[in-house]
């Protein structure tokens, strides 16, 4: 025999019934699969809370009876504890909310009032708009009827019965909210009792007190119906006027002297039929009122007063009282429903309608308009049966057609008018090797996860002798304390188990350095393992730091020679240093830096003038830090050219007769090949130059065979990195041969 296996891990054979708890009955079928259903345990609901409720899990609870809020023509409101009022405003406003269930009215000015032009409805992440002849699914104008199921089970529907009728079943709450639109601008909405004392909007709180059901967002109660109304306006209406009060509109259109007959036809209406049966039970003061301004408002016709008659119907079916279809009976007015054509309007016709996924409807009763047998109301149309497609969403589709019903990861094919077929999406998702896999809130399949643990924190800046703490967040998935670690790294430490200087958090997700100070700055490493995958989230943990004489220079400013060495100093005080750079002019350096436990010691060997400004040594201890910034001066290397002799004589056709200069720098080496001897004209300009050879610290050139016209002046040149050193000038004289 087939085994079903029950959620809380018990086995039942094929056949067998079974009750996994009082008030839920279960059948194991052939197949495996078990049937369950809720039953009652007899204890009875009374009192304030005289309805049984059951959710999904069978749980059974009392509460309240179903509330009513409605809307009608101008519009004229009534709130679920009974506060009645009329408001001109011409906005969107916020009319209702409960959990998941947010529901807006989109009013605009008509002639001296305003009314309902549209309803939108906001369940979870979807926006159903209801207006005159359609209805949109996140701005996308749909078919009706429609249904979409949601993942938590919700299902909302909406019929066209000649009415839009919106419902929404969730957690066994059937329905959780009803809300009926006559495509005009009237609306009932009937609410679930567990909604009641927590509901927002123009509806009021619905907690029994209609002392303060004009109670504004901020809490505080609205001094007028103007404040409340304008106070639940959206946030993104900014220009959103206080109206004016509600006029006497049969004054100001000049109708006092008709105004008589109007409340005559009025008072006829409500004390005919049921209606009059309800004025015993229900106050019909406001609707009377509300229903003669809405004759004035039309100019006496008296068919504007149906939508607030219609309200009061709704209100009395509340109370107990069975007003369907009450203005067939009511010979005094003419307000029977239009249908389309082909339908024909029912008191008692199946709830729900007739439609392509259910031709026979449910099996409980609604007023309003319903096609022939054999036929169903599709988009405002009767059609046959026969002709059906397959509905979700608002969406239609035909035979053999497939599409997807993503909110329960299905995916159906159409396989006879208005029937389905569905089965579970598969998905085939590969991730890399240090990637989770996890299931993402409103989508089908897994994603792919990398960098699953991140820092909430991740730079922290503690104080001495305070505790610190650190916070890792996991996301799209669980762990517990046994999967995480924390690591003080550089070097790397466990930090897990020395309690006595840390503390670790239930769910391991939160490290606390207990007693900060100097040797807990650093860093630190929350990792998780989940499924051999490994993710960390990385802190830094610093203490203030604070100026500390750390450092001094041994000198400022400090001179050199272009081409010298470069050397600035600076002495160690004592304090810990924990990292020491040095820097010239904003350029970090990488020369020669001899550090020393008493001193640091920059070394710039060749240094070029450029280098003149400023050096500075930067240093960092613990919890501190320290610089000394040194001037540099730069000077110019000084080269002096002196000649051996000023005044040369030499003898005509002899040999020996030579120039000869010294060369000096203040810094460095002489270049042994950047000597020359010159020719120096009147004007002071150099000509036929010729090389000096340097030999014992001498530049000396030889002037050959001596000719007479070689008498004249003459200097010894050096030149160094583009620069001539020109000596002061050495007089040749030639004396004639022979003399």
């Amino acid at each position: 025999p087939a085994i079903c296996e029950h959620e809380d891990g018990t086995e039942w054979e094929e056949g067998t019934i079974y009750n996994p708890q009082e008030t839920e009955e279960c059948t194991c079928d052939n197949q495996g699969v078990h049937h369950c259903s809720c039953i009652d345990d007899d204890e009875v609901c009374e009192g304030e809370t005289p309805v049984t409720w059951f959710n999904d899990r069978c749980v059974k609870t009392c509460v309240p009876e179903y509330g009513l809020c409605s809307a009608s023509a101008d519009p004229h409101y009534r709130t679920f504890d009974g506060a009645e009022f009329s408001f001109k405003g011409g906005c969107k406003y916020n009319f209702f909310g409960c959990g998941d269930v947010r529901m807006y009215a989109d009013h605009e000015v008509d002639r001296a009032s305003s009314k309902t032009k549209s309803l939108e409805i906001a369940f979870k992440t979807d926006t159903y708009t209801l207006e005159e002849g359609a209805v949109s699914l996140n701005g996308e104008e749909v078919d009706t009827p429609l249904h979409k199921e949601y993942s938590d089970g919700s299902v909302l529907t909406i019929q066209d019965v000649g009415e839009y009728v919106l419902t929404i079943v969730q957690d066994g709450k059937d329905p959780l909210v009803e809300l009926s639109f006559d495509k005009v601008s009237s609306y009932n909405l009937r609410v679930h009792g567990s909604c009641k004392g927590s509901t927002t909007g123009m509806c009021g709180k619905w907690n029994g007190d209609q002392e303060d059901d004009f109670t504004n967002p901020d809490g505080a109660v609205a001094e007028s119906v103007e404040e409340f109304g304008t106070a639940w306006a959206v946030e993104d209406d900014e220009d959103c006027p206080v109206p004016p009060p509600a006029p006497d509109i049969c004054e100001d259109f000049g109708l006092l002297d008709d105004k008589p007959g109007y409340e005559e036809y009025v008072q006829q209406a409500l004390h005919t039929g049921v209606l009059a049966q309800c004025s015993k039970v229900v106050d019909n003061t406001e609707y009377f009122n509300w229903a003669v301004q809405e004759i004035c408002m039309c100019f006496g016709d008296n068919n504007c007063a149906c939508p607030i008659l219609n309200q009061f119907a709704a209100e009395c079916a509340t109370a107990g009282i069975n007003t369907a279809g009450w203005s067939l009976t009511n010979n005094n007015v003419d307000c029977a429903p239009t249908c389309p054509e082909g339908s024909t309007y029912k008191a008692a016709g199946p709830k729900p309608a007739p439609s392509c996924a259910k031709p026979a409807g449910g099996r409980k009763t609604q007023a309003g308009c319903f096609c022939p047998q054999g036929q169903v109301m599709d988009n405002g149309e009767c059609i046959d049966v026969g002709d059906c497609q397959c509905e979700y969403a608002g969406q239609r589709y035909d035979i053999n057609e497939k599409y997807e019903k993503p909110d329960v990861c299905q995916i159906c094919k159409c396989v006879d008018n208005g029937e389905d077929k569905c089965k579970p999406m598969t998905c085939d998702v590969e991730c890399a090797e240090d990637e989770l896999v996890v299931p993402v809130e409103g989508e089908c399949c897994p994603q792919c996860l990398a960098n699953w643990v991140t820092a909430v924190n991740p730079q922290v800046e503690g104080t001495v002798n305070e505790p610190v703490s650190l916070t890792c967040q996991v996301e799209g998935v669980e762990v517990t304390a046994d999967d995480i670690t924390w690591i003080k790294f550089d070097p790397e430490v466990d930090a897990s188990s020395p309690r006595k200087l840390y503390e670790i958090s239930d769910d391991g997700l939160t490290f606390t350095i207990k007693n900060m100070n100097a040797k807990r700055v650093g860093n630190y490493k929350c990792v998780a393992t989940k499924d051999d995958k490994v993710s960390q989230g990385v802190f830094e943990v610093t203490l203030p730091i604070v100026h500390e004489d750390l450092i001094e220079a041994v000198q400022s400013p400090v001179e050199f020679i272009a081409g010298q060495s470069l050397v600035v100093e600076v002495t160690k005080l004592g304090g810990t240093i924990t990292s020491l750079s040095w820097e010239c002019n904003g350029q970090v350096m990488e020369s020669k830096i001899v550090n020393k436990r008493g001193f640091s010691r920059l070394i710039v060997e060749g240094a070029t003038a450029d280098m003149a400004g400023s050096c500075t040594c930067s240093v960092t201890g613990v919890g501190s830090q320290d610089s000394e910034t040194i001037e540099v001066i730069a000077r110019e290397n000084a080269i002096t050219i002196t000649p051996k002799s000023t005044n040369v004589r030499c003898t005509e056709g002899k040999k020996k007769c030579s120039l000869r200069c010294t060369v000096e720098k203040e810094a460095g080496a002489v270049d042994k090949k950047a000597g020359k001897i010159c020719a120096v004209a009147d004007d002071g300009s150099l000509s036929r130059c010729k090389k000096a050879k340097f030999k014992r610290g001498l530049f000396k050139k030889g002037l050959g065979k001596v000719a007479l016209n070689m008498a004249g002046n003459y200097a010894c040149v050096y030149t160094e990195e583009g620069t001539e050193y020109v000596s002061e000038p050495i007089t040749v004289t030639v004396r004639p041969r022979g003399n």
